[in-house]
């Protein structure tokens, strides 16, 4: 039986989307569609980038912002089952030490990030 709020899917799936909907194709035009579907979903809205008006920044919505809340526990309880539980304790230590280099990284980068 499917979670609440999910619908069981069959083994067929949209051409150029992951299982999950998501599309696979990085490109901007499979990146505008994810967008316009999330917006069309409430889940994210478009905002004017001030600094270049010719683009847009996505933001969560509220209703984005509780979604993802939600789907944090199965999320993290996949990750756990489909990779941590099968590496072994020195994998989980080198993966500890690249994030936290990864960290350190973003952490000196320019990029800026609303809060």
């Amino acid at each position: 039986m499917a979670p609440a709020g999910r619908q069981r899917r069959s083994g067929i799936r949209k051409p150029n989307t992951t299982r999950h909907g998501v599309p696979d194709d990085p490109r901007p035009a499979g990146l505008t569609h994810l967008v316009t579907r999330l917006e069309r979903e409430r889940l994210v809205a478009r905002e004017v980038d001030v600094s270049d008006r010719r683009g847009f920044h996505a933001v969560l919505t509220d209703e984005g912002e509780s979604r993802l809340d939600a789907s944090r526990p199965l999320h993290n309880q996949i990750v756990r089952e489909l990779l941590l539980d099968r590496m072994t304790k020195a994998d989980r230590r080198e993966l500890g030490a690249i994030w936290k280099r990864i960290e350190a990284r973003a952490e000196t980068s320019t990029l800026q990030v609303d809060e």
